[in-house]
């Protein structure tokens, strides 16, 4: 078999056809020739160039002229295809909609397939219904743990209220802000915008529908600041898959999550969509701003809200005329710094938009 270790892409390539050539002239039954060419070239090959070479090689080996070697490399090359990439699911009605599989016999011999790549183990039967299979993934990536400088290994980002003395944020955090109405979940999204302008690129991703320039105007307005010192921030409008265009290695501010429509009603998928958000990210962090229930333990979408999170608060709102002001709690700390980290804060919210603790 060749070694992608030692020889070349093109070596391989050449190594591979003449394995084939050599396997046909041996009078190597084709069904078997083509499935032991189709694992060498699944573990030699790059991704982009295997079903290039495997339909050099089904040449090579006069698979064409058989219906069944043809239908099974066409399932391979399917399956390999970089629109069914490794770790994705589908269906054998899919299959048979895409590969144009119509006949009785088609559907027989694409079984048969089916059953051979789940040996092979290039697929396996998926989930609990009938006819599901996944793709499966064995590209792995190293991690160097030991070479890693002393500097990267927690971010310097600062938080309102100085929190970010009790707790550290290392590259590819999610940090969920939970709020009640009124409580200042903005307003702190903002502040963390505002004080790490100068640390990280920040993006603000608004969500809601007061989320429009004039709106955002007026917030950034109320800190007093000059409007020129926030143009380092970059604000986009855009309601949902947030993991398709956050800044892999910068500060995200997405306010905030929320899922519309029929998908509203599972809220299961909010734990889901922030996996998305934290598989796209990089070195960077996400800070995602979620509603949270009066009274309730967790945001919206429950628990799995903070399976992800490295920082996971809530801010909930007091009764300002009757002089009880806000709580801020925390729900998770992955890597506290001192022993009180967990601590409740109170503050008050001074002009909307300055968080001012109360003792």
């Amino acid at each position: 078999m060749p070694n992608p270790s030692i020889n070349s892409a093109e070596e391989n390539k050449r190594l591979i056809y003449e394995t084939a050539l050599k396997l046909k002239a041996g009078g190597m039954d084709e069904i078997k020739a083509l499935q032991a060419i189709s694992i060498i070239i699944e573990n030699t090959i790059a991704h982009n160039d295997q079903v290039e070479v495997l339909a050099k090689c089904k040449s090579v080996l006069g698979a064409e002229s058989s219906p069944e070697i043809s239908l099974a490399a066409a399932i391979r090359e399917w399956i390999l295809d970089q629109s069914v990439t490794p770790g994705v699911t589908f269906s054998v009605t899919q299959a048979d909609q895409e590969l144009r599989l119509v006949t009785k016999n088609e559907k027989l011999n694409r079984r048969v397939i089916f059953h051979r790549l789940v040996k092979e183990g290039l697929i396996e039967p998926w989930g609990k219904k009938a006819g599901m299979y996944r793709v499966v993934s064995r590209e792995i990536e190293e991690i160097d743990f030991v070479n890693l400088p002393e500097e990267s290994q927690a971010l310097d980002l600062h938080f309102p209220l100085e929190l970010h003395k009790r707790f550290e944020i290392p590259p590819g955090s999610i940090i969920i802000v939970s709020g009640e109405s009124n409580a200042g979940k903005t307003a702190f999204i903002l502040n963390i915008a505002r004080l790490n302008m100068g640390r990280m690129r920040v993006t603000y991703f608004g969500s809601s529908a007061e989320s429009n320039a004039r709106t955002l105007n007026k917030r950034i307005r109320a800190f007093g600041d000059p409007l020129e010192e926030w143009a380092p921030m970059r604000a986009i409008r855009r309601s949902g898959d947030f993991a398709d265009v956050i800044d892999a290695d910068g500060l995200n501010l997405i306010d905030y999550l929320e899922l519309t429509g029929a998908q509203g009603k599972e809220f299961f998928l909010v734990g889901e969509e922030i996996s998305r958000i934290h598989e796209a990210l990089g070195d960077g962090v996400a800070v995602i701003g979620l509603q949270h229930k009066p009274g309730a333990d967790y945001a919206v979408g429950g628990h799995m809200t903070v399976h992800k999170a490295t920082v996971a608060l809530s801010l909930h709102a007091g009764k300002i005329d009757k002089g009880i002001p806000h709580t801020l709690r925390f729900q998770k700390l992955k890597y506290p710094k001192c022993d009180n980290a967990y601590y409740a804060v109170k503050f008050r919210l001074g002009g909307g938009c300055h968080f001012v603790g109360v003792e």
